[in-house]
């Protein structure tokens, strides 16, 4: 979505940057150990409450700095040509990186089965 919007607003201007950030640490966990579990699908309690039980145990202790993050973003879009991504955290970072690498790999498995729902070129 964040793409699509970029090329449509560019025309008019407006530059277009999908942030990815990591953990950062804010008071955002902070309300987690007073939130109640309403999962109703007992399939997904057990991963929420290992989710929450992280988020709580992590609270205080995010490595990212919420002032850096900030002057990174500032920094990218005053650029003359910021990035599309600006992913922000070491952690952030690695799991990006590892999900693009595994995408390419998948893809590229398939690609004769890829290009071969095109109409064979004309000769």
């Amino acid at each position: 979505m964040t793409a699509a919007l970029r090329e449509e607003v560019a025309p008019l201007g407006i530059r277009v940057l999908a942030i990815e950030p990591g953990a950062f640490r804010t008071h955002a966990y902070a309300g987690f150990p007073d939130e109640p579990l309403t999962e109703t699908i007992p399939a997904y309690r057990r991963m929420l409450e290992d989710v929450r039980s992280a988020m709580i145990d992590q609270d205080g202790k995010q490595p990212g700095d919420p002032l850096r993050g900030a002057r990174a973003v500032i920094a990218a879009m005053a650029g003359e040509s910021p990035p599309h991504r600006l992913v922000l955290g070491s952690g952030a970072y690695d799991a990006v990186t590892s999900t693009l690498r595994e995408a390419i790999t998948d893809i590229t498995r398939s690609e004769a089965a890829s290009r071969a729902a095109d109409f064979p070129p004309e000769t």
